[in-house]
C-alpha cells in the first residue's frame, strides 16, 4: 500500500480571497516558468513533497512531523463546484477543505452555504482567515505567523484578537468550535483558523504544514492506494470543438494510460465506454498558444489530466470514471430519486443535486422531480400538476440554471413559481417563504368564500343560558368562529348555529384560536347537545380544501368526525 495525493477543494464567499489563495499556492510558478514547484494540472494544481518541503519545512520541523504523503492536490475551480464532484461510491471528491473566510468581512451567505455542505458531506477542512494584511498598520515582520502576530503593535495586534474572536463567536453560531491553530490541543474536536494573507504569503506555510498534517493523521485509511487497483476519477469538464471531444478529470485512485477503455454512467444508469485516444497536461514551458498542452502516455492519482476520446454524448460533470465495467449507479439513483408529490429541482450538476437533496430532506421537503440542466416546459408541466394536489408543490426551484424569457411566461400562465439562484440554503429559504405566502393567500380567499374549521373547548364555569339561545363561554383551540357559523359534535351532528359571540361584554363577529368568547347559540341546549367541558367543531364539509392551512391534527379529526357523519 502507498499513500496518494490528499484533494483538496477551497470554498468560501465570493471575494473573500478563494481564487487569490489558489493563486498564492501555486506561487505564480506557471507565469515564471519554474520548474521545481507547482505542476500545473487539468483542473488541478499539485504541490511536490520538495515544494511542501521547501515552503512549509520549519513548520513541519516545529511540529516534529514526518511527511509521508507525495504532494497535494488542489482543486482549481473554487466554491461548490469543485465540492460537489462526486466519488462513484458517493461523497466529495474532495478529502480536506479550506474554508476561506475574510477576517474583516467574517460569515456570509455563501460561507454558511460551504459549512453546511462540508457538515453534509462530513469533510474535514481548516479555516483560512484571509486578508490579514488589511488591518490597520499590520506588517510583515517574521516568517512564522505565529511571531509575526506577537510583533505587531499594540494597537493593530489588539484589533487582530478582536476581529479574530468575532469569527470564532461566528463559527460558534453555526455549530463549529474553531480556534486558531497553535491553540489547539485535540483537532478532531476543534477546527483550526490559520491567519493568511495572500498579498504577502504569511501564513500559508502553516496552512500547507497544517493540511498535510491532517491529511496524515486523520485521512490515512483513505489514502492508501494499491499501484495496481483499478483507475478512479470524476468527469469535471466536458469539450468539443473542431479537435476532437475532451473529457477532462480528477483521477483519485489508479493509473490512467493512452490506449485504455475507461467506463463512465448516465443519469439513466446506462454504462458509457470511453477509448483513450490521448492524454495530455497543460505545457507550461511553452508561450506558443497552439502548444498550449502536451501529450502524456500514463498519469497516476491523484492527478488532473484531459482525456482526447472518441464521444462525450451522454456524459455529464460530476460522474464517475471507472477502469471496471460495472459502476455503481446506487449514488446517482439516490440523489435522483422522486416522491410521488412535491417541487421540482433543476442543478447545473449531478454533484450540485447531491448537495440540494441532502439539505432539503432536512428540511422534509418533498421532490417530484430533480435534474441538472436549464428549466424547461416539461418541468414547468409537472410542477402545474402538482400544485393541483398541493399549493405547496407549485415550485420550480432553480440552483445555477436558467429559465428563457417564453419558458417564465409559460410558468406565470400555469400558476407556477420559479426560484432561481446560486446559494442552496437561501433558496430553500425563500421557497419556504413563498409557501407561506401562499398558504395565508389561498386561507384569506377560502375564508371570504367559506367557513372555516374551527375546534372549541365549551367552559365549564362559563355558562350563562341553558338555551333559546345557549349562551356559554369557549375558547378557540384552532381556527376561526363567525356569527352564523354552524356548530357539531364529535359525530358529525348538528348541534346549532352561532348568532352572537361576546368578548368583555362587547359584540364581535369573529374570534380566532386561543381567544375566550361568549357564544349564543340557536338549537343548542346545554346539557342536551352541548356538554360542560367538551368540544365542538364548525361544521365544514369539504375539509380538503383546508388540509395545507390546518394542524395535521385537526385535519385528522374533520376526517374521522365526517366520515361519522356519513356512515350515519
Amino acid at each position: 500500500m502507498i499513500l496518494r495525493s490528499p484533494i483538496i477543494s477551497v470554498l468560501g464567499h465570493v471575494d473573500h480571497g478563494k481564487t487569490s489563495l489558489l493563486d498564492r499556492i501555486r506561487q505564480s510558478n506557471i507565469a515564471r516558468k519554474e520548474a521545481g514547484g507547482i505542476t500545473q494540472m487539468i483542473g488541478a494544481s499539485y504541490l511536490s513533497k520538495d515544494s511542501i518541503i521547501n515552503l512549509s519545512g520549519d513548520f513541519l520541523k516545529r511540529w516534529n512531523f514526518e511527511l509521508l504523503i507525495p504532494g497535494l492536490l488542489f482543486i482549481d475551480t473554487p466554491g461548490h463546484e469543485a465540492f460537489t464532484l462526486l466519488r462513484e461510491q458517493g461523497g466529495s471528491i474532495a478529502d480536506l477543505a479550506i474554508l476561506v473566510i475574510d477576517i474583516k468581512q467574517g460569515i456570509q451567505p455563501q460561507t454558511v452555504e460551504s459549512i453546511n455542505i462540508l457538515r453534509n458531506y462530513k469533510t474535514p477542512f481548516v479555516v483560512a482567515l484571509t486578508k490579514i494584511d488589511l488591518i490597520s498598520g499590520w506588517k510583515n515582520l517574521s516568517d512564522n505567523i505565529v511571531s509575526n502576530i506577537e510583533l505587531q503593535n499594540s494597537i493593530t495586534k489588539r484589533e487582530f484578537e478582536e476581529l479574530v474572536w468575532r469569527r470564532i463567536g461566528e463559527l460558534s453560531e453555526q455549530g463549529i468550535n474553531a480556534d486558531l491553530f497553535f491553540n489547539i490541543r485535540d483537532f478532531t474536536r476543534t477546527a483550526a483558523i490559520v491567519p493568511v494573507s495572500s498579498v504577502t504569503g504569511e501564513g500559508f506555510s502553516e496552512l500547507i504544514g497544517l493540511i498535510c498534517g491532517l491529511s496524515q493523521r486523520f485521512l490515512r485509511n483513505s489514502l492508501q492506494i494499491e499501484p495496481d487497483e483499478p483507475t478512479e476519477g470524476t468527469i469535471i469538464d466536458l469539450k468539443r470543438d473542431s479537435g476532437g471531444n475532451y473529457i477532462d478529470v480528477i483521477i483519485y485512485r489508479g493509473k490512467l494510460r493512452k490506449g485504455d477503455t475507461i467506463y463512465s454512467i448516465d443519469l439513466s444508469g446506462n454504462i458509457k465506454t470511453i477509448k483513450v485516444r490521448g492524454l495530455f497536461i497543460p505545457n507550461v514551458s511553452s508561450n506558443d498558444p497552439r502548444d498550449k498542452y502536451k501529450s502524456i502516455d500514463q498519469i497516476a492519482a491523484a492527478a488532473g489530466v484531459r482525456i482526447v476520446t472518441n464521444s462525450i454524448d451522454g456524459l455529464m460533470i460530476g460522474l464517475p470514471i471507472s477502469s471496471k465495467t460495472k459502476i455503481d449507479n446506487y449514488n446517482i439513483n439516490r440523489i435522483l430519486k422522486v416522491d410521488d408529490q412535491g417541487i421540482v429541482v433543476k442543478t447545473d450538476s449531478i454533484g450540485s443535486a447531491d448537495a440540494f437533496r441532502r439539505l432539503v430532506e432536512k428540511e422534509g421537503i418533498k421532490i417530484r422531480k430533480i435534474g441538472v440542466g436549464n428549466i424547461n416546459k416539461d418541468d414547468i408541466e409537472i410542477a402545474s400538476a402538482m400544485n393541483q394536489l398541493s399549493p405547496d408543490y407549485g415550485f420550480v426551484i432553480g440552483f445555477n440554471v436558467n429559465i428563457s424569457r417564453e419558458d417564465l411566461e409559460f410558468a406565470e400562465s400555469h400558476g407556477v413559481k420559479i426560484i432561481i439562484g446560486d446559494v442552496i440554503y437561501r433558496l430553500i429559504e425563500s421557497y419556504k417563504e413563498r409557501v407561506r405566502e401562499k398558504r395565508e393567500k389561498l386561507l384569506q380567499e377560502l375564508m371570504q368564500k367559506a367557513t372555516p374549521p374551527a375546534k372549541l373547548f365549551v367552559m365549564k364555569d362559563y355558562i350563562f343560558r341553558i338555551s333559546k339561545p345557549a349562551i356559554f363561554g369557549i375558547r378557540v383551540i384552532e381556527g376561526e368562529i363567525r356569527t352564523n357559523t354552524r356548530l357539531i359534535n364529535n359525530q358529525g351532528e348538528f348541534i346549532g348555529e352561532i348568532v352572537g359571540i361576546q368578548k368583555n361584554k362587547i359584540q364581535i363577529n369573529s374570534a380566532k384560536a386561543g381567544e375566550e368568547v361568549a357564544i349564543a347559540v340557536n338549537g343548542g341546549e346545554i346539557g342536551d347537545n352541548i356538554l360542560p367541558d367538551s368540544f365542538l367543531w364548525s361544521d365544514v364539509n369539504d375539509i380538503d380544501k383546508w388540509r395545507d392551512i390546518i394542524s395535521q391534527q385537526l385535519y385528522e379529526e374533520y376526517r374521522r368526525i365526517l366520515l361519522l357523519r356519513k356512515i350515519r
